[in-house]
């Protein structure tokens, strides 16, 4: 097949994109191991196993976690990730899957949110360490200290909840191993043109969300900017093993600009804590230096966003399906 068969249409990035992709594809075949990837296609399955199998992986290892490891912040900041694994998973597929599609959807929301509020208070721990580390004078430092040590007593308010907690764990890992079950017996797609359009569309939703955060800067757009950009790097995750050097350096990116977003949506959580935080007479101006501290921090990263987002969301959907549709021929 030739690189003028293989052009993105109207891109002038597409044909440097094709033409590493059949260069990497050879080199890829020739050193193929046959060992499978967590989250990744690999080129010795074909499309419907290999959504299958991606999509029981994450569910059995989501119910791992909590069975090991229980409520540590650990085991339930990566069970609520592999979660929403399995829902990108299910994205790509649902016009095929069609009602299992909803079932399963709910099933994998529900778990996530079984075990979301003690995720929310690491959270807001994490980042109000990140305003200590950027303290700038020590009294900004003694509003940090003051504010993190607010945090980690409601945080463990929340955690001396044991019995609550434990049971919306045992709860949430019962549903990742039903979930394994079901997923593994769904009739999943068995060819591209039945997941191309969901690609596109993750695309399509990730670029709107994007251009209207960054036109009205409002913070609620980002985090919708976020999540719709969380999805599409999910399923650039999953085709990047076929096309090694090709999507390897753009899920990277959206792996940064999801730590970005991410970083900004905890320091939304971090100001709503710090609003409600009533400090002492004597640290009366800890809550204005913090809260400063916190809007320097948001105004940083969506700058970074922007910056980053302009890039990976320059090109139309329309050019973004076609190149995919593209790269699997070729990977015929």
């Amino acid at each position: 097949m030739t690189v003028q068969a293989l052009r993105w249409p109207n891109s002038a990035h597409s044909e440097q994109m094709i033409v590493a992709a059949l260069a990497a594809m050879s080199a890829a075949d020739a050193n193929a191991s046959g060992i499978v990837m967590p989250y990744r296609l690999t080129s010795g399955e074909s499309l419907d196993e290999g959504l299958a199998r991606i999509a029981e992986e994450q569910a059995l290892k989501a119910a791992e976690l909590l069975k090991a490891d229980g409520a540590s912040a650990y085991a339930l900041r990566k069970a609520r990730a592999r979660f929403k694994k399995v829902r990108a998973v299910l994205r790509l597929g649902r016009h095929a899957l069609g009602e299992a599609y909803a079932k399963e959807n709910i099933r994998f929301r529900d778990a996530g949110r079984l075990i979301a509020v003690a995720r929310d208070a690491d959270a807001a721990v994490t980042a109000a360490e990140g305003l200590f580390a950027v303290a700038a004078s020590v009294a900004e430092e003694e509003a940090a200290s003051a504010l993190l040590a607010h945090l980690v007593r409601k945080r463990r308010k929340i955690r001396a909840d044991e019995t609550s907690t434990t049971r919306d764990v045992e709860r949430a890992a019962r549903m990742a191993r039903a979930g394994a079950k079901a997923v593994a017996k769904l009739d999943w797609p068995s060819r591209f043109a039945e997941v191309s359009p969901a690609i596109a569309k993750s695309y399509a939703r990730a670029r709107r969300t994007m251009l209207a955060a960054l036109d009205s800067g409002d913070i609620e757009m980002f985090h919708e900017w976020r999540k719709d950009a969380k999805h599409h790097f999910r399923h650039e995750q999953i085709f990047a093993g076929l096309w090694p050097g090709v999507l390897d350096s753009r899920v990277s990116e959206l792996s940064r600009l999801g730590r970005i977003l991410g970083s900004l949506a905890d320091y939304q959580l971090l100001e709503e804590s710090a609003a409600a935080w009533s400090p002492t007479k004597t640290h009366r101006d800890n809550r204005r230096r913090v809260m400063s501290l916190i809007d320097d921090k948001m105004i940083a990263a969506m700058a970074a966003a922007r910056d980053l987002g302009d890039h990976l969301f320059k090109d139309k959907p329309s050019h973004m399906r076609a190149a995919h549709e593209a790269l699997w021929a070729a990977r015929r």
